[in-house]
């Protein structure tokens, strides 16, 4: 996780706390004191402005990082409807077949309902919680840890709900509902790492609102059975996601280190540390003339023969005219000065990779 990073995720964290915090704890208040009730025009409006935060926050990340919305919201992986659809009908089965009993709420309103969850019910939340939060923190934390604090994270950020006269949470225990939450970020977060698609979650969470909506929520043996299999599944399905290995590559002039793997994965960015501890290890053999070291920094190269790898390395110095490679950090005085980077990430069509430029 770099300083940006940083930087990004503790401002995300201030907009979205500050925003949320404000607006419902001056409902919170005006609701206790009996000032104004949740149904007033604004006591809607501060419950709305509330449950906003995360997408608000969201859109300040977009725009200080000069990201397109249009590519944030619909970029997603080919081929990956199948695992929304998966997703889609597991929560289904654990909403359904644990309860066997629907609310007195009209089936044909749920087209309306479902909109509405996609801008105002919790959909929209998605834009935050796994637009910015989990791919900055997939940048430093396993996936199990990430995918915790986000539920962490979003679990408290409910918290004011439970102090709002009147507010719907209330018939639900707050522990309970922050064990869902937990739940829920284990799910989410394997959606988005399987399809990349803030779009999914975004229509995932409102489709499991919806569910909530329509069935009577029983805490059962049939919904703790179904609920502890899929939550293992999306813990033993991301770690299969995140079995990546490292192959070396060589073109003329420079080094192509790759992360490659059987899902098609291309923002591997959350693997930025891991490669960079990988690369510095590569260029400090390379340095010191320790070819061997080379191939017990990877798990494969397209090059065994350490004596065909000393040919690429002594092409790349002679086309760059340098009579030494640097160790990974070493600052660069070209002559005239240009811009230069040792690390430089890129997509293949079927794989993530790393440029190791050879200077």
């Amino acid at each position: 996780m770099t300083e940006i990073d940083k930087k990004n995720l503790k401002n995300y964290l201030y907009f979205t706390f500050g925003i949320t915090y404000i607006a419902w704890g001056i409902l919170a208040i005006f609701t206790q004191s009996h000032i104004l009730g949740l149904e007033t025009i604004i006591g809607r409006m501060l419950h709305i402005v509330g449950a906003l935060g995360p997408a608000i926050a969201s859109c300040f990340y977009l725009k200080r990082n000069n990201i397109k919305f249009k590519h944030f919201l619909f970029s997603k992986k080919e081929n990956s409807s199948i695992y929304f659809i998966i997703h889609l009908l597991a929560i289904l089965i654990l909403f359904s077949i644990s309860s066997l009993e629907l609310n007195e709420v009209s089936i044909y309103l749920m087209p309306l309902f479902f909109i509405q969850l996609i801008f105002f019910g919790g959909g929209h939340e998605e834009l935050g919680w796994r637009g910015v939060l989990q791919p900055i923190l997939d940048k430093k934390y396993s996936y199990w840890q990430s995918n915790l604090i986000v539920g962490l994270i979003w679990g408290i950020w409910h918290l004011p709900l439970w102090f709002i006269v009147g507010e719907s949470h209330q018939g639900f225990p707050f522990i309970l509902f922050f064990i869902y939450t937990l739940f829920l970020s284990f799910v989410l977060g394997l959606l988005y790492r399987q399809t990349i698609s803030v779009g999914y979650c975004i229509l995932f969470h409102a489709f499991a609102n919806l569910l909530n909506l329509y069935f009577v929520l029983k805490i059962n043996v049939i919904f703790i059975i179904i609920f502890v299999g899929y939550l293992i599944y999306t813990i033993l399905a991301s770690n299969r996601i995140s079995k990546k290995k490292i192959f070396l590559n060589f073109r003329k002039g420079s080094i192509i280190m790759g992360i490659f793997d059987d899902f098609e994965y291309k923002e591997n960015y959350q693997d930025e540390e891991k490669v960079i501890e990988v690369l510095k290890k590569i260029l400090r053999a390379i340095h010191q003339n320790n070819y061997r070291d080379i191939m017990d920094c990877v798990d494969g190269s397209e090059v065994d023969d350490v004596r065909e790898l000393l040919e690429y390395i002594d092409d790349s110095l002679q086309l760059n005219d340098f009579d030494k490679i640097d160790e990974y950090g070493v600052e660069c005085n070209f002559h005239p000065n240009y811009e230069y980077s040792q690390l430089q990430v890129y997509e293949f069509n079927d794989q993530s990779g790393l440029l190791l430029n050879i200077r």
